[in-house]
């Protein structure tokens, strides 16, 4: 699932280096109590077998003290929702409205747990080549009206799978997934890209079930085939690419008129009913009165109004207007310095954001006149000169753009994100990875990675072996940001300052370009920049969600390295480095039967690029908030759409204050099974 905060395809190589051991010494732990004051904890059941979990003990609404009934909150997204096909999108803004319009196979609970959805229970007898679904008999479709129209039966996923893999139903949107692991899907694929347009609209799902390896032996079994085992293949039943299509809707509509379905036409299985929607406008969901789920607590309704900024949000929230706000710097600032602020008690952190935002290299930098980039390309193919940059940044000021209150709450220190997968002793998986790079998950009172006397030794080896090989110094940094976008002008602006602080401008200049309307093909494609800032969510609960983005020989990983485009100007070290975290990463997706064994092997991987510095990670988004929900309340996933479902929250009126979180967080740790 890419984040959209900073849109590039980076161009990147992965690299290896032993474990430094004086690092690991003065690994720091803290406590999960800390933690979770900042950002709350998920953990993910590695069985291969699973049953719909039962309620999830929270505080019901009528205890809240003053619950809220009809959610009203905002967006600034003003060119939102650009389909209703949810299988044709990857955008959360179109996830955050069908994600509670539409039910999947699975979903999580508050904790991060897989539970089922539309599926009751779901096992796996081979070692997880073979997926079974049992589905519930009461799930129904209906009409915007509430009117029903069909039973969700198997048959359904077969109809949504052949749709995402139709070249010209679905132009390619959601197929990465299931083409890794179905059998047959990227047989299926191929093959309706060689028909005509028309050809593959006609298609049935005849010759689909013939080619890929999906079945429904009766209405409420569902049956997929993998070629390879795929032990995290159920957490794909949370996201848009198993999601199922009524093939009475699609009798109806045919495929020209699902490709344009609207929320007249569509039709509903989940907890609400788009009943008002203008596009770029104001949007209302209703309660769904067929749902088939009576336990799990909603809304009556849920409006969006569309702002022009956080700004104009927060007003919002001052005259009660919107029952949540993300804080934007200026507000921030004038709670803060208001010590008689109504709302200077009420700033609480929000853990809303799993993605994982990271610096990547370009090993093979061009000037503008198209010439390689010698002097930079040299320098960052040395790995002394990378992990000068990774030990000897202190970003805490580059954290404070996000949240200047608690900047070390947006520390990130690894490639993966937290909450996606646990040990059997219940180990979140990025501890693993930090106990093989001696760098730790969490800091409260510095920026952990920091080192200024390791960073001090690897400059003064990068200075020595690097003047060998001609470069000059200072090494010139190149960093591009949008015309005219002042907030990416002042993030950069402090970037540049943390750099020429921590590093010295005898040893790197930062210089700050701009594009004007395109970074892909001004910036990206020319390869003009040092580094990108991006960042990645995890599609499904397992590493390689992440990792598979990070090896050197798959031609589709976004951030993989293209060698035939930056070829010889690449180090042989980093090309070592590269293939030596690949080979670790393939090993560890090799195992199925032993999940323990899976993550510490992709935990190596994923420490030899870090340790090699070929990829640092920079931070997560923890921003402050306003607002009248529990976040601890809501439903936690690190991965597919289930965070968007607004189900079971608790909500008080009155909003909730920083000691109120402070409790929710020590209660939500004592109540996590």
């Amino acid at each position: 699932m890419y984040i959209t905060q900073w849109w590039v395809e980076t161009a990147s190589v992965y690299d290896n280096l032993t474990l430094n051991e004086t690092r690991r010494k003065k690994m720091r732990t803290i406590s999960r109590r800390d933690f979770l004051k900042g950002s709350a904890a998920g953990a993910l059941g590695a069985a291969l077998t699973g049953v719909v979990g039962g309620p999830v003990g929270l505080v019901s609404a009528a205890e809240a003290g003053n619950p809220v009934t009809d959610w009203i909150t905002y967006t600034t997204e003003t060119d939102d929702m650009p389909t209703f096909n949810i299988l044709n999108s990857q955008a959360s803004a179109v996830f955050r409205v069908l994600g509670n319009c539409l039910d999947g196979l699975t979903t999580n609970d508050r904790y991060g747990n897989l539970v089922g959805s539309l599926a009751t229970s779901w096992e796996s007898t081979d070692g997880g080549y073979t997926w079974t679904f049992y589905l519930r008999d009461d799930a129904t479709w209906v009409d915007q009206s509430g009117e029903y129209m069909a039973d969700v039966v198997a048959e359904d996923f077969i109809w949504g799978l052949e749709w995402v893999l139709n070249y010209w139903k679905n132009s390619g949107k959601n197929t990465t997934m299931p083409m890794t692991c179905i059998e047959g899907a990227s047989e299926y694929y191929e093959y309706t890209q060689n028909l005509t347009e028309e050809e593959a609209d006609a298609l049935g799902i005849d010759t689909f079930m013939e080619m890929v390896g999906i079945e429904a032996p009766d209405e409420h079994t569902l049956i997929y085939r993998c070629y390879v085992a795929t032990p995290y293949f159920a957490t794909l039943g949370t996201y848009a690419c198993l999601y199922p299509i009524s093939g009475k809707l699609l009798e109806n509509l045919g495929v020209t008129g699902y490709t344009a379905v609207n929320p007249e036409t569509l039709w509903y299985n989940g907890p609400y009913i788009i009943t008002e929607f203008i596009q770029g406008n104001e949007k209302v969901l209703t309660q769904n009165p067929s749902w088939w789920n009576t336990e799990d607590e909603r809304f009556n309704s849920i409006t969006w109004k569309v702002v022009e900024s956080t700004d104009v949000a927060y007003q919002l929230y001052q005259t009660g207007e919107v029952d949540n706000v993300d804080l934007g710097e200026s507000a921030i600032e004038m709670i803060s310095s208001d010590p008689s602020s109504e709302f200077s008690d009420y700033m609480v952190g929000k853990y809303e954001s799993l993605s994982s935002n990271m610096l990547y290299f370009n090993y093979g930098k061009k000037l503008e006149d198209g010439s390689w980039d010698e002097n930079w390309n040299t320098a960052v193919g040395n790995t002394a000169f990378r992990l000068s940059l990774y030990y000897g940044l202190d970003l805490t000021d580059y954290l404070s753009r996000t949240n200047s209150v608690n900047p070390l709450s947006c520390y990130n220190s690894t490639i993966s994100s937290k909450g996606l997968a646990t040990t059997t002793e219940g180990v979140d998986y990025t501890e693993l990875v930090a106990q093989y790079t001696g760098v730790p998950t969490t800091c409260t009172d510095s920026y952990a990675r920091y080192d200024e006397e390791l960073a001090a030794q690897y400059k003064a080896q990068a200075i020595e072996e690097l003047t060998a090989a001609g470069v000059t110094f200072p090494v010139e940094i190149v960093y591009y940001v949008g015309s005219g976008n002042q907030t990416d002008l002042d993030n950069a602006t402090v970037l540049k300052s943390i750099f020429t602080k921590c590093l010295g401008e005898d040893y790197v200049t930062f210089t700050i370009g701009s594009y004007v309307t395109s970074f892909k093909n001004e910036v990206d494609l020319p390869g003009l920049m040092s580094f990108q800032i991006s960042g990645w969510g995890a599609d499904y609960g397992d590493p390689l969600s992440f990792l598979e983005n990070c090896v050197s020989d798959v031609d589709s990983a976004r951030f993989s390295y293209d060698w035939s485009h930056y070829g010889d100007t690449t180090s042989e070290e980093v090309v070592t480095a590269w293939d030596e975290a690949t080979a670790l990463i393939n090993e560890a997706n090799a195992i199925a039967d032993d999940m323990d064994a899976r993550y510490d092997l992709f935990a190596q991987g994923e420490a030899t690029l870090l340790n090699n510095a070929l990829i640092i990670p920079l931070y997560v988004k923890s921003v402050l908030q306003l607002t009248h929900v529990n976040d601890y309340s809501k439903i936690y996933s690190a991965y597919g759409m289930a965070a968007y479902r607004m189900l079971n929250w608790e909500t008080n009126a009155d909003g909730y204050t920083a000691e109120d979180y402070e409790t929710f967080a020590e209660e939500y740790e004592a109540n996590r099974s």
